[in-house]
């Protein structure tokens, strides 16, 4: 019989009720982070792809799938036994206010002019839009390699 001394906590043959939350605090945060991501965003969206969904709910889809991140965070956090509550008050943004009137400023003069685009070029010239190409490049083109009577080709 040797002696051999008792292995210390923390090493691979610690007692068998540990071993499972060793191995998790073990296991990479990150990489249950990006694994909760994906499965979680994809898993909504795959539902779009795959057609399974009426195309109505494609909206709340892609905006809900967009939280993924948060989910990947939030398992992270519940396998590594950190504290979601603790960490929730940690998520801070930094944006200068004057970002947030940009934001709701710029974008309405914007959305006048291509409205009123949209109804000069759509509405009135009523599928003008298609002539630049057809007469500019097309009819040329066209008119020397056929007959625009039989159209076929001399």
């Amino acid at each position: 019989m040797t002696n051999e001394t008792p292995p210390q906590s923390g090493t691979e043959s610690e007692p068998v009720e540990h071993a499972e939350t060793a191995r998790i605090n073990s296991f990479p945060a990150f990489s249950l982070f990006l694994g909760g991501t994906f499965a979680f965003s994809w898993a909504l969206w795959a539902l779009l792809l795959l057609e399974i969904v009426p195309s109505s709910v494609t909206g709340v889809l892609v905006r809900v799938g967009g939280f993924g991140p948060f989910v990947g965070a939030v398992v992270a956090l519940a396998a590594s036994r950190r504290s979601i509550p603790k960490w929730i008050p940690n998520i801070r943004v930094r944006i200068p206010i004057r970002w947030y009137a940009y934001a709701l400023v710029v974008p309405p003069p914007f959305a006048v002019v291509a409205g009123a685009v949209h109804v000069v070029v759509f509405f009135i010239g009523g599928g003008q839009e298609e002539e630049l190409g057809r007469r500019a490049f097309a009819l040329p083109n066209t008119n020397t390699n056929a007959n625009a009577v039989v159209d076929v080709p001399n």
